[in-house]
């Protein structure tokens, strides 16, 4: 199973590597195989809206929660925003939404 990280950590490798071989005569095949492979994952990866979607509704329900006094349950949803985005520079305001709240909770 691969984490939602992992798409972003896969797509930065990618681009890397073709930005590495582009031009190289010797690596062209390389090259396009790396560039059917981003845009396999580009595809895999889906809409942008549809994650954005998923995250705002996912800190409301955290939001909700934890003006519910269920904190152990909107921390989970923090935490998963955390540990699943992380690393996706698209998602990083959403990160830093669910770390400020975690911390937030933390003081409670």
């Amino acid at each position: 199973i691969c984490n939602i990280g992992d798409f972003a950590r896969a797509e930065r490798t990618l681009v890397a590597l073709r930005s590495l071989l582009d031009g190289r005569d010797d690596d062209a095949k390389t090259y396009s195989q790396a560039g059917r492979i981003l845009e396999d994952l580009q595809k895999e990866r889906g809409d942008p809206a549809d994650r954005d979607r998923l995250l705002e509704e996912s800190l409301n329900r955290a939001d909700k929660l934890a003006t519910a006094g269920k904190l152990a349950e909107a921390r989970e949803i923090w935490q998963g925003i955390i540990e699943l985005y992380e690393t996706d520079g698209q998602a990083g305001s959403f990160v830093a939404k669910a770390r400020a709240a975690l911390q937030q909770s933390v003081k409670k």
